[in-house]
């Protein structure tokens, strides 16, 4: 077995024993370096079985993200990334930023998290906090956004999730903060975000309509995974890409 296949194999044993153990992060960094292996190999099949625990253990992470803090606009977030990384703590959460927040802010906030190990989902609206609709955009890869309504102002600019609980043992009034906008008592907070999340996703993979078998299709649909780490449509269309190629580095 070549050199680079047995690399490939051993990085992928580390990355199963990690995701077994819940060490969702580890497996993600693994996974991630057998993928470019596999790439660089054009090894398409291993390619794309390796994109199926990448998918699985970025889902593991929103979960625990969306069930910590979350936070639906930034126009009266002070402070640097860092800073607000300490207000989030070790359970996680996930954080839209508003104007005047920028791109580099969010790829700040989403670097500093990878370096503290911590399951934090970033996205950016370039929007007014107080504006109907809010534009969400990619802060990494090609430029994809998606239009979506606000969230309730009730929701906006200000910590939710276990920070709000924390607040309302101190402030009995942020108790209705929690409560969703009539019509939707389905949602909260964090579906707002994870709903945002999808729909960005979506309108990325509507970008690429190259044919499957088509080696552009994988190139076209790796650079927009960066848009959405999460997003389950996309690991799967990149694994359909991945098998519809045939190459000379490949197996049967």
């Amino acid at each position: 077995m070549p050199t680079q296949a047995r690399d490939v194999d051993a990085i992928m044993e580390d990355a199963s024993q990690a995701l077994s153990r819940m060490d969702y992060l580890s497996c993600e960094t693994f996974c991630l370096k057998a993928l470019s292996l596999a790439r660089r190999a054009k090894r398409w099949p291993v390619y794309a079985r390796i994109l199926l625990p990448l998918q699985e253990t970025r889902r593991q992470r929103r979960m625990i993200a969306a069930a910590g803090a979350i936070r639906l606009g930034s126009a009266a977030l002070e402070g640097t990334p860092q800073q607000w990384l300490d207000v989030i703590g070790p359970r996680g959460g996930c954080v839209l930023l508003t104007q005047p927040h920028t791109a580099s802010d969010a790829r700040r906030l989403l670097e500093l998290a990878g370096t503290g190990r911590r399951h934090i989902e970033v996205l950016l609206a370039d929007s007014d906090v107080s504006a109907d609709s809010w534009t969400i955009r990619s802060f990494e890869g090609p430029g994809v956004s998606y239009v979506v309504a606000a969230p309730p102002p009730q929701w906006r600019d200000r910590w939710l999730g276990h920070l709000a609980d924390e607040a309302a043992a101190a402030d009995a009034r942020i108790t209705n903060l929690a409560k969703p906008p009539v019509g939707k008592a389905h949602m909260g907070p964090a579906d707002f975000f994870i709903d945002a999340s999808e729909q960005l996703g979506d309108a990325a993979v509507a970008q690429v309509t190259q044919s499957l078998g088509d080696p552009t299709r994988i190139d076209l649909l790796e650079q927009r995974l960066a848009c959405v780490l999460d997003h389950e449509k996309l690991h799967q269309c990149l694994a359909e890409a991945a098998m519809a190629v045939r190459g000379g580095g490949d197996e049967p």
